[in-house]
C-alpha cells in the first residue's frame, strides 16, 4: 500500500520476457483502475499517472500471468506537481 498527498506517481518495473504489463492499482474508497504501461526499452516497463491524493494497493499483472506485488518499495516514484 501506498498513501501519498501529490497526484503524480512514476511507476517502473523490470520484466523481461513478457509481452504486456499492466498496473493495477486499488483505491482506499473501493474502486480499480487497470492501466497498460509502456515499454521504453527491452524489459523496462513505465507508466505515470495522476490519481486522487489517498491510500492505494498496486500490483503489476504480466501479460503471461505473473502478478508481481510491491508495496511501496521499488518500482515506483513519487513527485510533486
Amino acid at each position: 500500500m501506498v498513501s501519498h498527498e501529490s497526484q503524480n506517481l512514476a511507476f517502473r518495473l523490470h520484466c523481461p520476457d513478457v509481452k504486456r504489463v499492466y498496473l493495477v492499482t486499488e483505491h482506499d474508497d473501493g474502486t480499480t483502475r487497470t492501466s497498460p504501461m509502456n515499454q521504453s526499452r527491452p524489459g523496462l516497463w513505465q507508466l505515470r499517472l495522476n490519481l486522487p491524493a489517498g491510500a492505494y494497493n498496486f500490483h503489476y499483472f504480466a501479460s503471461d500471468g505473473q502478478s508481481i506485488t510491491t508495496f511501496g518499495g521499488p518500482g515506483l516514484e513519487i513527485t510533486r506537481g
